[in-house]
């Protein structure tokens, strides 16, 4: 049923009345002729409206005067009707098309950049190596690679564990996520190496402490990595420590793995890349 609206609109369409004692006449040989006319009303006894296309109601018009009826047009729907309105203003559709053209030209051009951090400085550091690096307000967006970008920022800012780049329609917005650092502990004091986000072990090595856990072996953020807590053996003896064979250190090591970001995006239902 949309269809058939949106085709009659793109098409146009004519709502008519039809005056005459002959009305049902007139529409039963319109069947006859395969015209399609809808919301057929009357109005009163010789009186009937109804809708029909544009090509329908050339045809019919032969046919109102088989069965000597009058039909007038109340009112005409449809781009096709816009269309001829334009047409007699040739200026103003000039105008209208140099419009949509400068419209569509302006929106290909990137006019603002947002970097979205949480830290002023870095904010204001970045923006300006994205001004030298090329990245500025003024520039062709289809031509943009972001992944370059992206990579700049990663390698030139090591305090930034995740960078995103997005263009909505002429701004571009950088988004940046600083690492959290823990807090710097005394050499001395004991403590475990946990994991800071959820992933997959990669490698791991322990300088310091016992690993607890694998490369392969999938992780979940707060697991211990590498404890303190080292297990000596029995003929060893520690009694400022917890139990005969029990020893904390302060863990130390490297672990790799692999971590995975997530961010919520809107996109549109229908997106055309060139």
């Amino acid at each position: 049923m949309l269809l058939i609206k949106l085709w009659n609109y793109l098409s146009g369409y004519v709502i008519i009345k039809i005056v005459g004692e002959y009305g049902e006449r007139l529409l039963n040989q319109a069947a006859l002729k395969k015209l399609y006319l809808w919301d057929i009303k009357r109005q009163n006894g010789n009186v009937l409206t109804c809708k029909i296309s544009v090509r329908g109601f050339i045809k019919l018009a032969r046919l109102a005067k088989k069965t000597r009826c009058r039909i007038y047009i109340l009112q005409r729907v449809g781009l096709f009707f816009i269309i001829l309105k334009l047409k007699k203003r040739k200026s103003f559709l000039f105008g209208a098309l140099l419009f949509i053209a400068a419209i569509y030209l302006l929106s290909s051009f990137i006019w603002s950049i947002e970097i979205i951090c949480s830290d002023d400085e870095l904010r204001i550091s970045v923006i300006e190596d994205l001004r030298q690096w090329g990245l500025k307000e003024g520039i062709f967006k289809y031509g943009i690679d972001k992944e370059y970008y992206i990579d700049k920022l990663m390698t030139e800012y090591k305090d930034v564990a995740w960078s995103e780049i997005e263009i909505r329609g002429s701004r571009l917005i950088v988004e940046l996520v600083k690492k959290q650092l823990p807090p710097e502990l005394e050499e001395n004091t004991p403590c475990d190496i946990i994991a800071s986000k959820d992933g997959i072990i990669e490698e791991i090595i322990a300088l310091r402490g016992e690993a607890l856990v694998e490369p392969g072996q999938t992780v979940s953020q707060g697991d211990v990595l590498i404890t303190g807590k080292i297990t000596l053996g029995q003929d060893v003896y520690n009694e400022e420590k917890e139990g005969s064979n029990t020893l904390l250190v302060h863990a130390q090591g490297i672990v790799k793995a692999r971590v995975w970001y997530q961010k919520d995006v809107k996109v549109p239902l229908v997106e055309v890349k060139k």
